[in-house]
């Protein structure tokens, strides 16, 4: 949560027909204000999945949101995904 009161949430997706793939959402200041508790900033895809993760059984070590320091607004994330020759891979965005 940013000192202004927007929320950010990143979280990873996928389903049996959804190869993993990242996604952001969040809750303006006015809908922290009103205390809602809804997340009214639409869905973003920051990366859609090609392929699946075989081989392993841990998925997430390599997930963090983080405010800039600089401006105390801004949000960064990392998440991890799978890219070509089934690599585990980082996306920062």
């Amino acid at each position: 949560m940013t000192p202004s009161g927007k929320i950010g949430l990143m979280y990873s997706i996928s389903s049996t027909t959804l190869n993993p793939g990242l996604r952001f959402t969040g809750q303006s200041s006015a809908a922290y204000a009103a205390g809602n508790g809804i997340m009214d900033v639409v869905e973003e895809v920051i990366l859609e999945g090609t392929l699946s993760q075989t081989g392993t059984n841990r998925w997430g070590d390599y997930f963090m949101l983080a405010i800039d320091p600089s401006d105390n607004e801004t949000f960064w994330v990392t998440g991890q995904y799978v890219g070509s020759g089934n690599a585990a891979k980082t996306r920062i965005a």
